[in-house]
């Protein structure tokens, strides 16, 4: 969809407010900040094989976008280490990270060339179908398979079909907002 239109809709360009030159008017970025802050996300850790080892990273921009086949869409940053190797792996386990478990998205959160292995310490396991890490942590765990992807800015949105999944204990799962961490806006 083209920037300025909404799919089966007019473009915003007939209700975005116009300058004297005809020109639409800036965004209010403290509004779009607010906003984009406002909405709700849990927070995961994505998981993928690196050859005989494991890498994790902490994402929040997660959504099941299918009931059958059961799929979801994860956005991944260009720049991570996580993004070639799940391209190479195509597969990766979402482990949902549980309420109150701050440090641990912070760490796994943290950039790879900061903290080239920060699995040291956690303890995870491989998920029973793709081999890619799961938490033990973790409340629940999804593992899936990449089914495509597509650009998106300055992340890439992967889609992917889950083929296993797990619930470890009960919980409630944690939040950005429970954390304080900032990635929207």
């Amino acid at each position: 969809m083209p920037r300025g239109g909404i799919a089966g809709g007019s473009p915003l360009r007939d209700v975005a407010p116009e300058r004297a030159d005809g020109q639409l008017a800036p965004m209010d970025t403290d509004a779009k900040k607010q906003v984009l802050r406002s909405i709700v996300y849990g927070l995961y850790a994505l998981g993928v094989r690196d050859g005989d080892g494991a890498h994790m990273m902490t994402v929040n921009w997660v959504t099941q976008t299918s009931f059958e086949p059961p799929m979801l869409a994860v956005a991944v940053e260009n720049e991570s280490r996580s993004l070639p190797l799940l391209r190479a792996a195509g597969a990766f386990a979402l482990s949902v990270l549980p309420a109150g478990a701050r440090q641990l998205a912070g760490k796994l959160g943290r950039s790879s060339a900061s903290t080239p292995n920060k699995l040291a310490g956690v303890a995870h396991h491989p998920g029973p179908t793709t081999g890619a890490p799961v938490l033990d942590e973790g409340t629940g765990w999804l593992e899936c398979r990449v089914a495509g992807e597509v650009p998106s800015g300055d992340h890439v949105l992967v889609v992917a079909e889950v083929v296993e999944a797990g619930v470890q204990r009960p919980g409630e799962t944690l939040t950005l907002k429970e954390t304080g961490f900032r990635y929207a806006g």
